[in-house]
């Protein structure tokens, strides 16, 4: 074995971190990428790379790095990923050690799960445009108004919640000590015929005329729906129940939450739109997520409202991406593998676990599912 000496240098801890992480996913140490460097040095009888900063300037050159912080998105979601950060966390690395890529997008966003598990990752490695798309127009009305119009949200907010409150029979609530369901529901008949009431304003108000108030009511819906989940009928109506519970949401803890969302958002340059997944421009320079209504085990179509995603619309999704930057989540089914045999080539194929929590059957909840996780490798 050779002989080696050792070499002591002074650098930024920040600067040590990054390139540790930039290494890292290279398969290479710090050692290994110094001993590469003078290596080349020594061949070449050159700097073997562009120097684009002169010696003197490179000391004050800062690496501006963000941490991860947990950002959790404003409401459950069936189909949300939240469950699924790390993989998608690695997932993203690995698409962005292809530095053609200039911006992210999501062309089925859904409750942002995605999204707000990779964000720091976006950031530091320089994506500076994002695009957020998803077919609900509601839900693209929601994050355009915290991403705009945070203040008055907030105030549209607290007002709903402050009418909602005074309703409840608080003398009657705290002498309620049972599991009667049947005298709760009697207690808080008028807080229910006023959630009702919410839901009504919310499936028929004109999204054009009342975006500030849709959103208010869409918040105040999801902070007092069964498991805050959002859910929708066949006509695309929502649909979630009331929980049977008074919350008094203060004015604080609301702005708190939205206010980390409406944060992540002021980092990029934010595009958010409304359109089928075939109306959206696909280009080479950008990285896609896509996380489409998925086909169930049997490789058909599940019906989580009034819109169709059939075998024929997951087709021409991977046709329309087959030659991009992609991570792409479905059930893993005889039919996705077969499908994906056919269109697309040269993928990394992952196969990962998860419990079936959402599920309307109680027979079938926490049961263990298999989703398939397919992306790009790199062009």
């Amino acid at each position: 074995m050779s002989k080696t000496a050792k070499l002591h240098i002074n650098i930024e801890p920040e600067l040590k971190e990054t390139a540790e992480e930039v290494l890292a996913e290279m398969d290479l140490n710090v050692s290994q990428a110094i001993r590469l460097f003078l290596k080349q040095v020594v061949l070449t009888r050159e700097i073997p790379f562009l120097v684009k900063y002169q010696v003197e300037e490179i000391q004050d050159i800062k690496v501006k790095k963000m941490h991860y912080k947990k950002v959790n998105p404003p409401f459950n979601y069936i189909g949300g990923k939240s469950w699924l950060k790390d993989k998608l966390r690695a997932k993203v690395k690995q698409q962005l050690n292809n530095n053609k890529i200039t911006a992210y997008c999501e062309p089925f966003c859904g409750s942002l799960g995605a999204f707000l598990s990779v964000y720091d990752i976006l950031y530091n490695n320089n994506i500076k445009t994002v695009f957020l798309n998803d077919i609900n127009a509601k839900l693209i009305n929601f994050y355009e108004v915290v991403n705009n119009n945070l203040t008055e949200l907030v105030e549209c907010y607290i007002k709903i919640e402050q009418q909602f409150f005074k309703l409840t029979d608080k003398k009657a609530l705290d002498k309620h000590k049972t599991n009667d369901k049947e005298e709760l529901k009697t207690i808080l008949s008028k807080n229910n015929d006023f959630y009702n009431d919410i839901v009504n304003k919310y499936n028929t108000a004109n999204l054009a005329d009342h975006k500030i108030e849709l959103a208010s009511y869409l918040l105040f819906l999801l902070t007092h729906c069964y498991n805050g989940l959002y859910r929708e009928n066949s006509q695309g109506k929502f649909n979630a129940a009331y929980n049977w519970e008074v919350k008094h949401i203060t004015k604080h803890q609301i702005n708190s939450k939205l206010s980390s969302l409406n944060e992540v958002f002021s980092m990029f340059n934010i595009v958010f739109s409304c359109e089928n997944f075939d109306k959206l421009d696909y280009i080479d320079t950008c990285l896609y997520y896509l996380d489409p209504p998925y086909l169930n085990e049997k490789g058909t179509e599940n019906k989580y409202n009034n819109c169709s995603f059939n075998y024929s619309n997951q087709k021409l999704l991977l046709e329309t991406i087959k030659n991009k930057h992609f991570i792409y989540s479905n059930y893993y089914s005889a039919e996705i593998v077969e499908l994906v045999n056919e269109v697309l080539l040269l993928v990394d194929v992952d196969i990962v676990e998860r419990l079936n929590v959402f599920s309307a059957d109680p027979e079938t909840r926490n049961e263990v599912k298999q989703e398939v996780i397919i992306s790009s490798k790199k062009h």
